[in-house]
């Protein structure tokens, strides 16, 4: 065999998130024991679950939802290692190449000798793993989180190379005398361990390995703690009638450290396990707790409410403050696309507003489902708000025809505040592009900014929006979707905020960064039925850790769960973090490629464009308030931008030779 290494392993990056409603399960990861210790296998005999006297082996134990639900770990529960307990077996040399685990839920009642269960999900490795000589106790091994769905549980391993070699089994403890096919498993000798099809079992079908599970549990039928985070505009320490809730704030729950964020409405909700936890709300600049307690002490059983925190802010720091979400719908070839634009009010006053969205030439508009306040010029959708309360919400659909597959397209979206007289308050800002498809898997994910060339270079100082799509593509309605994400390292979970929704949800967010979002009674229909209503999305927005070192890449991706089904994985998005985008790897606009550098911007910032010579371009800069700072035109492929801007970000929109905006993009001038 291979060198003696001791064993190591790495947890797979998985990750998700949100929306009117959000909840933290505070229930901690428990790890326990599925079996009795019997006996345990000898050197040479099956089953064992890390064995090694053979090249390669294929196995399936079984585990039935009665002894899974007697250890708490019921429908929901999510769970993050697998393991087996080994007393000390003096072994050199061993090692298994490609160890892999998979996990199924299933409804069957006892395995099969003639046939191997299908459908599982993998969820470690395939990775080599070297059992330590002499080791007694559990080996544990790290896995990407697993929602247990209800039913029996089975567990696969495999591993082995026909070019590896063998030395011996290490003596794993087994439980004995099941009344139904516990095990099941082949080995062989110059052979491949993962993805063999021989289904002759070598192992004592009656036995079986015992099992060590940790998981976080479901716990939506238990105790509840409530309560509301308003603004105290009075300071006075009580809640008054006209004073409006508070939205995406983070309430703790300690132990054992769980988070949720408060809702449209300021109101949050814990689902608990019976103990006493203190409730407490971390205070943010600018705002100031002015309620009594700092902190409750609560005890559950029973479920308790009333739970309110009271906070202020002085009103020039909140007053027009708004929370601004960008939906796109999927951009496939030759279809109506559509776009939302959702606004929500999170001042403390009324207010007017203009919602702009500005498409590119070859994105044709086609109408609006909002006509509230519409109008359109040229390449430019405004609508016309007014009288937006303190947390209220509104909508605003524009539909456009996509083009053909290939095709880059880009959306710049402004949202202008106003007070109820029109006066200018502030603006918001943001832009996208998008790549046109003609088939695509409708349960993606999404992170804006994607990032420059192909490494997504992106600069530390931007935050970044994640949007999770999912559709129902199944035969019958979803009852409830789930979806699970787990937080890169990288990314600063104080910074979480909610952007928009499709459906009521909660989130329950633990200490090791494991959010599990649950649509309960969504309903969802499927495809066939009624494919606008079968899709449902989240959008969020958070922001990366400072300090990261330059290069450092933010990995992302979500698991869709529809009922008691397999989960559904999405793409996984990355970006690349650095201070400053390296030189030449713009690649932007629709009709060629667009270079900006340096970003950010110290003295002057060089555009270059990649085209026809000589070819005349329009060229507009706008401030983070909207107001139009440069508006000229020039020939040829560069133009320079010399040192006038104050420092701030900007956007910036080219035009072709007939006038259509090409390229819209920002910078940012230090």
């Amino acid at each position: 065999m291979k060198t003696n290494n001791y064993f190591t392993c790495l947890l797979k990056k998985f990750l998700v998130s949100l929306f009117l409603f959000y909840s933290a399960n505070a229930i901690g990861q428990v790890t326990v024991t599925i079996g009795s210790n019997d006996h345990s296998n000898g050197t040479f005999d099956y089953p064992c679950p890390i064995q090694d006297f053979y090249y390669a082996s294929r196995a399936q134990f079984f585990y039935t939802a009665a002894e899974l639900n007697a250890l708490g770990i019921t429908a929901g529960a999510i769970i993050t290692e697998i393991g087996w307990v080994v007393d000390s077996t003096i072994i050199a040399g061993y090692l298994t190449e490609d160890y892999s685990i998979s996990l199924l839920n299933t409804n069957i009642s006892s395995l099969s000798l003639n046939m191997w269960e299908t459908g599982a999900t993998q969820v470690y490795g395939p990775s080599n793993y070297y059992y330590p000589s002499n080791y007694e106790g559990n080996i544990m091994f790290p896995v990407a989180p697993f929602y247990y769905a209800g039913g029996n549980l089975v567990v696969e391993v495999c591993g082995g190379l026909v070019s590896g070699n063998y030395t011996l089994n290490p003596q794993c403890h087994l439980s004995d005398n099941l009344p139904f096919i516990a095990s099941h498993q082949w080995r062989q000798d110059l052979a491949n361990g993962c993805g063999a099809t021989d289904p002759t079992n070598f192992a004592t079908e009656t036995s079986r390995p015992v099992l060590v599970v940790s998981y976080i549990p479901f716990n939506f039928g238990g105790p509840t703690i409530e309560g509301d985070l308003y603004y105290d505009a009075d300071q006075s320490g009580t809640r008054d009638t006209n004073e409006i809730g508070v939205v995406n704030h983070f309430i703790t729950m300690n132990p054992p450290g769980y988070l949720c964020l408060t809702d449209a409405n300021g109101h949050y909700k814990f689902y608990c396990d019976t103990n006493t936890y203190s409730i407490s709300w971390p205070p943010v600049t600018p705002w100031a707790q002015t309620s009594s307690p700092a902190a409750y002490s609560v005890s559950v059983p029973p479920s308790s409410t009333g739970n309110d925190f009271g906070i202020y802010a002085p009103p020039a720091d909140v007053e027009y403050s708004q929370m601004v979400g960008y939906i796109t719908g999927f951009m496939r070839c030759n279809m109506i696309g559509h776009s939302i634009m959702n606004i929500r009010n999170n001042g403390l006053y009324a207010a007017n507003g203009k919602a702009t969205l500005i498409h590119s030439a070859n994105l044709p508009f086609d109408s609006a489902s909002s006509t509230q306040g519409f109008s359109v010029t040229g390449d430019t959708v405004d609508w016309i708000y007014t009288n937006l309360l303190p947390g209220q919400n509104t909508s605003f659909v524009g539909n456009f025809h996509n083009g053909a597959a290939g095709d880059t397209v880009t959306y710049t979206y402004i949202d202008s505040v106003f007070d109820a007289s029109w006066n200018f308050q502030r603006v918001y800002t943001n832009s996208f592009m998008f790549v046109i498809v003609c088939s695509m898997d409708p349960n993606d994910k999404e992170v804006d900014p994607a990032g420059e060339s192909a490494a997504h270079y992106t600069l530390k100082s931007e935050e970044l929006m994640y949007t999770i799509r999912f559709q129902n593509t199944g035969n019958d309605t979803a009852f409830n979707v789930t979806v699970v994400d787990t937080l890169d390292p990288g990314l600063d979970i104080s910074t979480l905020q909610i952007r928009a929704n499709s459906h009521i949800m909660s989130v329950q967010i633990s200490p090791d960064r494991v959010m599990r979002f649950v649509f309960q009674d969504i309903m969802l229909p499927d495809s066939i039925v009624n494919a606008p209503a079968s899709n449902g999305y989240v959008v969020y927005s958070i922001k990366p850790m400072n300090g990261l070192l330059d290069g450092t890449v933010i990995y992302n991706r979500a698991n869709i769960f529809f009922d008691l089904n397999a989960p559904v994985l999405t793409n996984t998005t990355f970006n690349t973090l650095v201070d400053s985008i390296p030189t030449g790897t713009r690649n932007i606009i629709t009709n060629g490629k667009c270079f900006i550098f340096p970003n950010p911007v110290k003295d002057e910032a060089r555009i270059y464009l990649d085209g026809k010579p000589g070819v005349k371009h329009w060229l507009s800069v706008y401030n983070s308030v909207g107001q139009r700072l440069v508006s000229t035109t020039f020939f040829g492929n560069e133009y320079v931008l010399s040192d006038f801007f104050p420092e701030g970000m900007y956007m910036v929109t080219i035009g072709d030779e007939k006038g259509k905006v090409v390229y819209a993009s920002k910078f940012i001038k230090e």
